[in-house]
Formats: C-alpha cells, structure tokens, sequence
C-alpha cells in the first residue's frame, strides 16, 4: 500500500477508486456520492488526492478505520453504498518525537509529544507537500498540467473520560491542485473539530463532537482568442464556496449481550457566493 493504511481500502472485495483526478470510493458499484467518509465523526468531502496516489491523512495518525459495504449502523446516516469510519490516534505524552519521510511523491514532517515538559496534554502535528509538478515540470511543456497536493494535521489530547472527560480538537486541511500556465483546478477542504468523552458509568459513555468547516472548488483558464476590441486575454474564474457544520451526539451502553447505541446528528451548512467571471455574455458561453 505504499506507506498508506487507506489505500489497503481498494484491495477489499466490493471497493473501486474512481478514475482521473477525483479522490473518491465506489462501494458496492454504487456512485461515490452514496459513499460516506468520517474521520472522528467528522465527514470529508474525499478519500485521495488527485491521481488515489496518497491518502488525504497519513497512516501514523490512524489508531483504526472500518469499511462497512452494507448493513451499516444508522448513525451513519446519509449513505447508501457503504461507509469508511476512521478513529484518529491520541497523541502520546511521554517524551517528544520528530520525524519525516521523502518519497517519489512528497516530503512529510511530523512532530509528537507532550506541549510541554511534564504536561499530560499530548499533542501531534504533521505536515506534507508533494513535489512531483515542480521535478517534472523541466521535462514538460509549460501548457501541460501537473498535479499537486498539501495536507495538514493538528490533534490534541488531554483528561480522562472516566474524571472530568477526555478533550480532543482536531484541525484537518487538505488541498489538491492541477495546473499549468494556462490553467487550474484546486480542491481544498478544512474541518475543525472538538471530541468531548465522558464516560458516565462502568457501562456508559456519552461523546459530544461539534464540527464546521469549509469546502472550495476553484478554476481559472486563460481564453485562447482575443477580446472584441482587440484588448488582452481575459481569465475564465470559477470558485464555489460551501460552508459545512454539524454536531454528533453518541451515547453506548454496554450489556452482557451486547451493546445499546443512541445518538442524535445534525448537519447543515451554507453555499456562498458562486463566483463565475471570465466568459462573454453576447456569445452565450455563460454569465460575465
């Protein structure tokens, strides 16, 4: 799997990655918008980056991840093909490590361990950027697009659940990037989280997750002809903006024969402004 715990994924009966440079997961034959993606309880927009070639998180801030083809509980709502559950690891507190990774694809820095000496609040920051555009480039014609991603990750941990709870904020951002002089497609997505458990009873845990977050999907493409009057070129734009937000509530209370599950999800958001510049109204190509 190359390094990567997610693309295991694909190896699985049932699972197929889609094409070209879109990062998501067909499950059960079924289109990738009936597939759900959470890391936390937190749900993404993506599985890959442009190309499936690396995850969206690196495999070290992975405690565990469940792939559900079917027969998924219901508080995983939303879903029809099937579901991906990934559970972030919490930062160790004992002493601080650092580390990194260079590939053919990215160079990664990563950073682990208490915020201070002594403290019980444990901390893990980690940081990629893919290079592959800036070593091909040379070897290409400027007009010709080459894919780039960045990924980022703040988790943090403190208390314990069975005192006064256990505390875990949580900061993902992810950006993909296909460009050339001529054009640019972007994706990027940032999701803000704090996971609040309390463990109530010897047999009942209650956790509570906020989240929000925001959503782009960019273009810009320079007109090959020129304007009317003879004036320059003018960039095409396009850029629309969703701004998600939801709150989990999760209650488990476990049994000798098993275990009882209640929750309550709510989940909105806001679509900005829809920025469309660049095309010429009088041809019908679409709005100025």
């Amino acid at each position: 799997a190359a390094n990567d715990a997610l693309r295991a994924i694909q190896s699985l009966p049932g699972v197929a990655r889609i094409p070209f440079s879109f990062g998501g997961l067909a499950l059960r034959g079924m289109s990738p918008r009936d597939t759900a993606v959470y890391f936390d309880g937190i749900e993404v927009p993506l599985v890959f980056h442009f190309g499936g070639l690396q995850s969206f998180v690196p495999s070290h801030l992975i405690e565990k991840m469940d792939v559900q083809l079917g027969g998924f509980e219901s508080r995983f709502g939303r879903a029809q093909g099937g579901v991906v559950d990934i559970t972030s690891v919490d930062p160790r507190t004992d002493k601080l490590r650092l580390g990194g990774e260079v590939s053919l694809l990215h160079t990664a820095l990563y950073a682990e361990g208490p915020l201070r000496k002594g403290s019980k609040t444990g901390a893990l920051i980690g940081l990629r950027r893919s290079y592959l555009d800036v070593l091909a480039r040379p070897f290409v014609l400027p007009e010709d697009p080459l894919p780039s991603y960045f990924d980022g990750q703040v988790r943090l941990s403190w208390g314990d659940a069975k005192k006064d709870g256990h505390w875990a904020p949580l900061l993902l951002t992810s950006w993909d990037r296909v460009a050339s002089t001529d054009i640019s497609v972007n994706l990027w997505f940032v999701r803000a989280a704090v996971k609040y458990t309390r463990q109530l009873a010897t047999d009942l845990v209650v956790s509570v997750t906020p989240w929000l977050g925001t959503t782009v999907i960019s273009f810009r493409g320079d007109r090959d002809e020129e304007e009317a009057d003879g004036s320059p070129t003018r960039n095409v734009v396009f850029r629309r903006p969703v701004y998600p937000w939801g709150t989990r509530i999760d209650a488990v209370r476990d049994e000798a024969w098993g275990h009882l599950r209640a929750g309550v999800d709510f989940q909105g958001g806001y679509l900005g402004v829809t920025t469309v510049t660049g095309f010429n109204r009088d041809e019908g190509e679409g709005p100025e």
